[in-house]
């Protein structure tokens, strides 16, 4: 049976007013900070291990802490996202990111880093 050819629809305005182009961006930005310190960390790594005086092992606890935390926090998010919304849980989880990484930056030592990074980031 063949279907009949239709035309594709052909909006003049964005059907939701350019919100979808917000929520595109805004997700851009939250995956850029969480996988990205992830993703970047090797980037740092021997200016953290000369900066902090510190052997590799120490300072690689740092990025396995964030995922650690990532990893185990993950039903903790859908419970709150599945009672409060998914759009408040990930405003508030890149609140968290961004407060972290920026507390990061006045990081006085590795342990610091640690908190920082590995507990607030992740």
């Amino acid at each position: 049976v063949k279907m009949p050819c239709t035309s594709a629809n052909i909006y003049t305005k964005v059907p939701d007013g350019g919100w979808g182009w917000t929520v595109a961006f805004a997700f851009f930005v939250v995956e850029a900070l969480t996988y990205g310190i992830i993703k970047s960390f090797g980037v740092f790594f021997n200016d953290l291990m000369e900066s902090f005086d510190e052997t590799n092992s120490r300072i690689s606890w740092i990025i396995s802490i964030c995922v650690f935390v990532q990893t185990f926090t993950a039903p903790l998010s859908t419970v709150l996202s599945n009672r409060f919304g998914h759009r408040l849980v990930v405003m508030a989880g890149g609140l968290l990111v961004s407060a972290g990484m920026v507390i990061a930056s006045f990081a006085r030592s590795v342990v610091d880093m640690y908190v920082t990074i590995g507990i607030v980031s992740g």
